[in-house]
């Protein structure tokens, strides 16, 4: 919300942006003006205290393609059109955001670049949280159909 810039963009406090993130993601909005949303790779690194969790996190340490504020720059005025995250979700504030988003069919661009070094540790809001995803999981998927409901005329 107090956001002032053309470009809205995150970063959570215990996240690493590599060096040069923010032009690899400005790329694509320079080559296309069309563009409203771009998103990069991320790689998730352990917090010492998961260290001898590790085997249940080794599927996670390979760069990934990622949909996730962090990773994500997009034009102020097209976050607005999708609205802010609700408050109401415990785990999947995102999820339901985005699954929106791509009902609006904003324009999205990747780049192959690490732009995000997310940390892994116990007080991730998703490992803390961890029983409610398939329950929020489904109910952002339900949110989302009947939003397309809403939106096809009936016959």
């Amino acid at each position: 919300r107090l956001a002032r810039g053309e470009y809205v963009t995150f970063l959570d406090a215990d996240d690493i942006w590599p060096e040069k993130r923010l032009q690899m993601l400005m790329a694509p909005f320079l080559n296309d003006t069309e563009i409203e949303m771009a998103f990069g790779r991320l790689h998730n690194f352990l917090s010492p205290e998961v260290i001898g969790k590790k085997e249940i996190l080794e599927s996670l340490s390979e760069p990934m393609n990622g949909i996730c504020p962090g990773t994500m720059l997009i034009k102020k005025e097209s976050f607005l059109k999708v609205g802010y995250f609700k408050a109401e979700w415990t785990v999947t504030e995102f999820l339901d955001w985005y699954l929106h988003a791509k009902e609006l069919n904003l324009k999205t661009a990747w780049v192959q670049e690490l732009v995000l070094e997310r940390r892994l540790h116990e007080n991730n809001n998703t490992f803390v949280h961890r029983k409610q995803l398939p329950s929020e999981f489904a109910r952002a998927l339900k949110t989302s159909l009947e939003r397309q409901r809403e939106k096809k005329p009936t016959l």
